[in-house]
């Protein structure tokens, strides 16, 4: 028996609660549930809590195998997890908990998001006018697609092979448009981002209330992954249809003293700026070596969106420091221009390309240093594949879709 609070029980079990009260459109779902660490417990707690007041995930999918007119979509109003230190429960990793929910739009286990598209198409220096963005449908078996509709009169859309519910569509800066994605509540987080955080087993994070681990978190929509386990080196892989590839590093870098590119010291920060189902944001807290042990303050801001296959990288020099930044490769790969970007030359052992995006800037070839110089934007991504890659799955594509600088507007309408 299992039971889904939006992320809650998705990566530590929740279990199925002891009673079930409803009130017209309210429910209250009250129950224990038992990890088997106490590090797994304060994460269920935490991703319960977060669901409280949270702007970035107003409306959260509900599941539960006990009874399956619990299923649906739901406003967390208050959740209360008591830890019985007196009792023997604390110490057996087992507590109770009380969650109020409030169903929204209807009685129905399928819910209807309607997606406005708002942005443009980055300002850039290498002419690129027309951009691609990938949609998700409501599911993860072939054909799932078949479940979005799209309301893009006149654009170019293209579904991509591997997995078969996204399609990509080309526009030329005319947004926003809209989209209409049906969804289960199972289905609910499909591409999604997600926030992972854990120096031992990574958990989910939900909300803003994340540990400060700078060097022990990931963030993933299942198509691309970036993490940092060291220093400030963000690693960024790709699911391949079975596993994650391995991994290409990247360094971010800005101006010393003397006008020479050093890479950021370490991560001594980390903050959640943005996390919900369209996108997560986190701001990553460092330093600088910029005259001989004198150091200077720097931050970046790393983004990742549903469904695409790019991950973003702002860097943010501190007050009065006006820098110019950099990106890097840590690993000796050479590099072949490509517009907007920089591509791997050639297949790694496992066949396939990165990709480095930004809108202006000095492009560096040279192995081993392939990225960008003069400016702080980036987008890094992985193309499955290499040279065998077919649009919209190609260095080229997932270039193009780092210059859709695009967000996502949900407004949740019930069910249908």
């Amino acid at each position: 028996m299992t039971l889904t609070i939006g992320r809650a029980g998705t990566d530590v079990a929740l279990g199925d609660p002891a009673t079930v009260n409803t009130s017209g459109d309210r429910l209250r779902l009250t129950g224990f549930f038992k990890t088997s660490s106490l590090a797994n417990a304060k994460a269920l707690r935490q991703q319960l809590v977060g669901h409280v007041d949270n702007p970035d995930e107003p409306v959260v999918p509900v599941t539960s195998t006990l009874d399956s007119t619990i299923d649906g979509f739901y406003r967390v109003l208050n959740v209360a997890v008591d830890l019985d230190v007196a009792g023997n429960d604390y110490n057996n990793f087992r507590f109770p908990y009380a969650v109020d929910l409030e169903r929204a739009g209807g009685t129905n286990a399928v819910g209807q998001a309607m997606v406005n598209l708002v942005g443009a198409t980055r300002t850039n220096s290498h002419g690129i006018t027309t951009t691609d963005q990938a949609i998700v449908g409501g599911g993860t078996a072939a054909g799932a697609a078949q479940s979005l509709d799209v309301g893009l009169t006149g654009f170019g859309l293209t579904r991509v092979a591997t997995p078969s519910n996204i399609l990509v569509a080309d526009f030329s800066g005319v947004l926003p448009a809209q989209a209409v994605i049906n969804h289960t509540p199972s289905t609910w987080y499909t591409h999604a981002p997600k926030i992972e955080v854990g120096s031992g087993t990574k958990r989910v994070v939900v909300g803003k209330d994340i540990e400060n681990l700078p060097q022990a978190w990931q963030m993933s929509n299942g198509l691309i992954r970036v993490s940092c386990a060291s220093g400030s080196v963000l690693t960024v892989e790709a699911w391949d249809g079975s596993a994650w590839t391995t991994g290409k590093s990247y360094q971010l870098k800005t101006i010393n003293s003397i006008a020479a590119y050093v890479a950021v010291d370490t991560w001594t920060g980390i903050q959640v700026l943005r996390n919900g189902v369209d996108r997560c944001t986190v701001k990553l807290i460092g330093r600088v070596n910029y005259n001989s042990g004198v150091y200077l303050a720097v931050s970046a801001t790393v983004s990742l969106r549903r469904a695409q296959r790019v991950v973003e990288i702002h860097g943010t020099s501190g007050v009065g420091y006006g820098a110019s930044w950099g990106i890097s490769m840590t690993g000796a790969e050479a590099a072949t221009s490509i517009t907007g970007g920089v591509r791997a030359t050639s297949n790694d052992a496992g066949g396939d390309r990165f990709v480095i995006a930004a809108p202006s800037g000095t492009k560096v070839l040279t192995s081993g240093s392939a990225g960008f110089t003069g400016i702080n934007d980036f987008g890094v991504g992985l193309a499955i594949d290499g040279s065998s890659a077919v649009s919209p799955e190609t260095t080229d594509d997932i270039c193009l879709q780092f210059f859709g600088a695009v967000d996502e507007t949900i407004t949740y309408t019930g069910a249908t």
